[in-house]
């Protein structure tokens, strides 16, 4: 398999991509520091049968931030344009989740199809979740990096589920990104997002599966049933054994749930 790796010079910055295989191609696009190898099952797993493409967003893993102001859907727009890719289908974790929202909303003519995982739109937060963000910022804030790894796989990775539910290759390979985007400098120029998106989910016209994992905050269980009424036409999966990343809590089951929505959509 040949993987090709490297930068592209868009919008006055490089991004970091990896791009391997043949096919309709697929995007994904990772959440808050994390980075691409968030994606290893699925980069190594989809390119056999697509044409895949991941990247690190800028400020994660080897993309470096820019000084100036940025969007990430203008970003993707051009990452797109450079590998003259037309058409993609895009699946985003999180962050990756609204990123993959917001580029549909400005650049419908590239998406094929949107997987929206483990998505919230509304500000508004349980207690357990503030108490979450509480903790795991005032670790950040104070430089204490070991704490913050731990929380954040407690909180994302492990959920309200039992420990091990994640495998332990997954599990140091989630341990090792956390550290290595925590560790990064502190964003100097935050993106620029999309306002008041959540007013104009009417206009998401392509296929959209809402996916969310039943060990999650219960915000984002939530918010996955909301985002299904206010997306005409679009699908949900809750999967059982999964918390925040359900890509990394259930990689054989995430990838077959994502092969089939492909599927059905080349087939619609």
């Amino acid at each position: 398999m040949t993987i090709t790796k490297e930068f592209a010079e868009v919008n006055d910055g490089k991004l970091y991509y990896e791009l391997s295989g043949e096919g309709e191609a697929i995007l994904f696009i990772h959440g808050l520091f994390l980075d691409s190898k968030l994606w290893d099952k699925q980069f190594y797993e989809f390119s056999k049968t697509n044409k895949v493409i991941r990247l690190d967003l800028r400020g994660f893993g080897h993309t470096e931030i820019t000084e100036k102001s940025f969007s990430n859907f203008d970003d993707l727009k051009a990452l797109l344009e450079y590998l003259n890719i037309d058409k993609v289908h895009i699946v985003g974790l999180s962050l990756g989740s609204l990123i993959a929202l917001e580029f549909a909303l400005v650049y419908p003519e590239f998406v094929e199809s949107l997987v929206l995982c483990s998505m919230k739109l509304s500000r508004d937060e349980s207690p357990a979740l503030q108490n979450a963000r509480r903790d795991f910022w005032s670790a950040y804030q104070s430089g204490d990096m070991y704490t913050c790894v731990n929380l954040s796989e407690q909180l994302w990775l492990q959920g309200q589920g039992p420990a091990g539910i994640t495998s332990a290759e997954n599990r140091i390979l989630y341990r090792e990104m956390i550290e290595s985007n925590l560790s990064k400098p502190k964003i100097k120029s935050k993106p620029i997002f999309l306002e008041n998106i959540e007013k104009k989910l009417d206009d998401i016209k392509v296929r959209t599966l809402i996916v969310s994992g039943e060990l999650d905050f219960e915000d984002y269980r939530l918010a996955a049933g909301e985002l299904c009424e206010k997306i005409k036409g679009s699908e949900k999966i809750s999967f059982e054994k999964s918390a925040h990343l359900m890509n990394l809590n259930e990689p054989v089951l995430f990838n077959r749930t994502i092969a089939e929505f492909i599927s059905k959509t080349q087939n619609s």
